[in-house]
């Protein structure tokens, strides 16, 4: 079988990478295409991923629109070439290879419709499956629907695929469980459009709440402190996570590492909401200042952080097992 996968974001990487080497050595024909985003060229080829990059961020949704066009013109020049039998990624480009050649297309998402309503209304028209979390949220496209019990995170953070590494946090100087990472996202994605985050004074308040405890500093804007390819055995070993994105409030949660999640998308995203329900993650709007400093004090009460790690990780593991297996479920029963 002729696979094909889109990776657009550098989460991406990390969703897709093990299923590549699943579907490679099940004797499956892989072709992957990038686009050029911050950390995506770079992770491919940490981990020795042959892609071809397709296309360059475009700027803003006039800039987006037209890179979308032309992502779509080269997939379609390559399945000419190629003969696709099934596209994977979390694309729009892909669901046009159905449209037109009848090519299997998953598109895969975590988030709930109501957030994507651009990406929903371009790809899933045309989609022939759409795998989403079952705690997710949707109205339409309910036969395409392709519901699991896994999280996007899972397919690279299960016990299979990670284990802590104390060195790799050693070298950077730092003692496990005892420093906070901060993690600040640009906010660029169409869907990012008038979105709010960290800001200085959250930066503040966390030094003012753990004023012995260093912090490290995660900026896709500036330079970072930590290495692309260190950057989850530092997560893991964070003893608190402060962040404005979303994947990495998850990945946290996944790992068992306290995470206070501050944006705009509090509330709005089934998948997080669900692992603030099981206590996994907390969340407040970036005006709420009184509530994140209540949140701070409180997780800065617990002494027991390493036994709560532990415990939470053993929790997220029996409850999302691994998200790999439904990932080559979908590709190998798409024929």
């Amino acid at each position: 079988m002729r696979v094909l996968v889109d990776i657009g974001h550098a989460a991406h990487v990390h969703l897709f990478r093990n299923l590549i080497k699943r579907l490679e050595n099940s004797g499956h024909h892989v072709t992957v295409v990038s686009r050029n985003k911050p950390y995506v060229l770079a992770l491919l080829s940490h981990y020795q991923i042959d892609n071809d990059c397709l296309s360059d961020p475009g700027k803003g949704l006039l800039g987006l629109f037209f890179e979308w066009l032309r992502r779509t013109r080269l997939i379609i020049k390559l399945h000419r070439r190629t003969g696709f039998d099934v596209a994977i990624g979390t694309s729009v480009s892909i669901s046009y290879l159905t449209l037109f050649f009848g090519v299997k297309s998953i598109n895969v998402q975590e988030d709930d419709d109501s957030v994507i309503p651009l990406h929903v209304a371009l790809a899933y028209p045309f989609s022939s499956l759409i795998m989403n979390p079952k705690c997710l949220q949707y109205r339409f496209f309910k036969n395409k629907r392709y519901i699991h019990g896994s999280l996007h995170e899972m397919a690279y953070l299960a016990p299979e695929d990670f284990q802590r590494e104390t060195a790799v946090v050693q070298k950077y100087g730092l003692e496990p469980y005892n420093y906070i990472l901060i993690r600040k996202v640009s906010l660029s994605a169409h869907h990012d459009i008038g979105a709010q985050g960290l800001s200085n004074n959250h930066v503040s308040f966390v030094n003012d709440v753990y004023p012995s405890v260093p912090t490290v500093s995660s900026d896709e804007l500036k330079k970072s402190e930590v290495g692309f390819q260190d950057m989850h055995q530092v997560l893991a070993h964070a003893r608190l996570v402060v962040t404005d994105s979303q994947t990495m409030t998850a990945e946290a949660a996944c790992l068992g590492v306290p995470v206070i999640r501050v944006n705009s998308f509090v509330g709005k995203l089934s998948y997080l909401d669900e692992l603030e329900e099981l206590g996994l993650a907390y969340a407040c709007l970036p005006h709420e200042h009184q509530k994140f400093k209540a949140l701070l004090l409180d997780l800065a009460q617990d002494d027991s952080f390493v036994e709560r790690v532990n415990k939470a990780r053993c929790r997220v593991v029996e409850k999302y097992g691994n998200f790999n297996d439904d990932l080559l479920r979908a590709v190998e029963e798409s024929q």
